[in-house]
């Protein structure tokens, strides 16, 4: 009987650390990628730019990707909060479940499903988002695919106030002549 208890209390012990292991593992991973993202969702007409932070979560003790959706004028239109989430370093891909609120509607709450995609370096070992998509029970009611800009290639906005509605609208156009940009060259 004593056999089993020591045996139980190690078992425990062993499952507590493999777990805060690989949990270290994962996070040490992707930490890299955690910071303030830009979604361009293409085929929304009037809400195609999102801004998200992608961070570790320690109240929730939980990777996490929140943000918010703006209207193409600027103007925040929903904000969306993890709820869940977990990082499948084999498959590379982080899914959510999230929570937002329209910004109209604070009351009411919707929920959604979304996958954020990475790409592997192997010369440092990390993962960088590349793209995703979502899906929301209340308002697409389809799959919306998206792509992800890091922050940092919009040196020219602040990431001091990033809700304020000149910096967002100051992004947008960033984005616009960045896509332009692209077109044109491509």
């Amino acid at each position: 009987m004593v056999e089993f208890i020591i045996g139980a209390i190690a078992s425990l012990f062993a499952t507590i650390i493999y777990e805060k292991y690989r949990s270290y593992r994962t996070t040490k991973a992707i930490k890299h990628s955690f910071g303030w993202w830009v979604e361009i969702v293409p085929d929304s007409t009037d809400c195609q730019y999102s801004v998200g932070e992608f961070y570790f979560n320690r109240r929730k003790s939980i990777i996490a990707f929140d943000g918010t959706n703006y209207n193409n004028g600027g103007t925040p239109r929903c904000h969306w909060e993890t709820i869940s989430g977990a990082f499948d370093a084999s498959e590379k891909k982080y899914f959510y479940t999230y929570r937002a609120t329209l910004v109209c509607q604070r009351d009411i709450a919707y929920y959604g499903f979304g996958v954020i995609e990475f790409d592997l370096d192997s010369g440092t070992n990390s993962f960088t988002p590349t793209g995703g998509h979502y899906i929301s029970a209340n308002v697409d009611s389809h799959p919306m695919s998206h792509t992800m800009e890091s922050m940092k290639s919009f040196q020219q906005c602040s990431m001091d106030g990033v809700d304020s509605r000149r910096n967002i609208a100051q992004l947008i156009d960033l984005i616009r002549k960045k896509q332009a940009s692209i077109k044109i060259t491509g």
